[in-house]
């Protein structure tokens, strides 16, 4: 089992890699917050211009506030987890990591450690406290003529406000699934990994619009625009659709096999 990890090892490893990097994770994590703040304010007074010429309170609705945090997290997600291992883009920078006295297991979960668990902290973190600040300033902004009504958002509201919970596993099993292929992209390309990884999933998603459209085309050729492909979605007994069932399985075996094959990947550059 020390071989493989070892608390000791793996928190000396882990303090390498912060003293290394430490100016790159403090300068990301102050333009993450500065760029939060900006985007939460400008969506803010974005809605007020529209909607500034009804006579009544408009208030804002926990969806808007979701749809924001999940884009954006999108956006931050596949930036974080796609430039992981930035060591394998330099062959120097490359020997120097893979002689470190640490096993690979070890360098992977520092990676996932820092890509994963302490991004996904800080975000939640920071979108809630950016958003707060920015619906303060934006209320001082427009003091004598408010017409929209900002509720008090939780850090956990855009995860938790779904009250089914098959729903909820099925948004957070898709995100961490793009976040993994990016991670696993990091891994395996080179130089420009993270253009590389971003062009392999549009090309995955064209095969899968190919090969639905395809097998569309021979299930229900009447129905088929071959221009814009049709979801046919229905509940089925216990209350779930079909399309957030397909997507809970696709993104659960994705992360399944995406997370080894990172790992896997690393071992193989070590050798």
């Amino acid at each position: 089992m020390k071989k493989y990890f070892q608390l000791k090892r793996f928190i000396a490893l882990l303090k390498y890699d912060f003293e290394l990097n430490k100016k790159k994770y403090i300068l990301f994590a102050l333009g993450m917050f500065i760029v939060l703040f900006l985007v939460s304010y400008y969506h803010l007074d974005n809605r007020y211009r529209v909607l500034k010429t009804d006579r009544f309170p408009y208030k804002l609705k926990l969806r808007l506030y979701q749809n924001w945090f999940i884009n954006y997290y999108l956006i931050l997600s596949v930036l974080v987890a796609g430039t992981s291992f930035a060591y394998l883009r330099n062959k120097s920078e490359t020997i120097s990591f893979i002689t470190l006295p640490a096993s690979v297991f070890e360098k992977f979960c520092v990676e996932f450690l820092m890509r994963f668990i302490v991004f996904n902290i800080l975000y939640f973190v920071f979108f809630w406290i950016d958003f707060k600040i920015a619906a303060h300033v934006f209320k001082m902004s427009y003091e004598s003529n408010m017409f929209t009504e900002i509720p008090n958002f939780s850090i956990l509201h855009p995860i938790t406000h779904n009250k089914e919970i098959f729903e909820r596993y099925a948004i957070l099993c898709s995100l961490f699934s793009l976040a993994t292929f990016m991670f696993a992209g990091a891994s395996y390309f080179g130089r420009y990994a993270i253009f590389k990884t971003i062009l392999a999933f549009g090309g995955l998603l064209l095969f899968a619009y190919v090969v639905t459209l395809i097998f569309y085309g021979i299930l229900m050729p009447t129905k088929v625009n071959y221009l814009k492909v049709r979801v046919f979605d229905r509940k089925m007994d216990n209350g779930y659709s079909t399309t957030l069932i397909t997507m809970s399985i696709i993104s659960m075996f994705s992360c399944l096999f995406l997370l080894p094959f990172t790992y896997f990947k690393l071992k193989e550059k070590e050798v």
